[in-house]
């Protein structure tokens, strides 16, 4: 049980808040391993190679690990609802850098070949 007295937190439920601290310390170490999140923006629309480390099992998104010398962590790819691409776990394929995805907390590609 966790009691507070913070105003902010009036009328939304713990859950919520419990992710939303969880997004904060992800982006805090994604930051961190970065040397800053502002190096995502330089690299932003980058294309390059990776390989499916996971798939969804709830969505249409995988788990993708940049290769190269980008040294770049896992992040989240999602493919084009127009593309019959089909992809697997230890699969490569070419990805596009596409930022920051702020709900999770990881970076977000776009899976555009394989």
């Amino acid at each position: 049980l966790q009691l507070t007295l913070n105003s902010d937190i009036h009328g939304r439920k713990a859950t919520d808040v419990k992710r939303e601290h969880e997004v904060e310390k992800k982006l805090a170490r994604l930051g961190k391993q970065l040397g800053g999140l502002d190096r995502i923006e330089s690299l932003k629309g980058k294309e390059m190679s990776g390989v499916v480390k996971a798939t969804s099992n709830t969505g249409d998104w995988l788990y993708v690990e940049p290769t190269g010398s980008n040294e770049l962590p896992v992040g989240v790819a999602t493919i084009p609802s127009d593309s019959d691409i089909d992809l697997s776990k230890g699969d490569s394929c070419m990805i596009r850098l596409e930022g920051i995805d702020s709900s999770r907390g990881q970076l977000s590609f776009t899976v555009i070949s394989t």
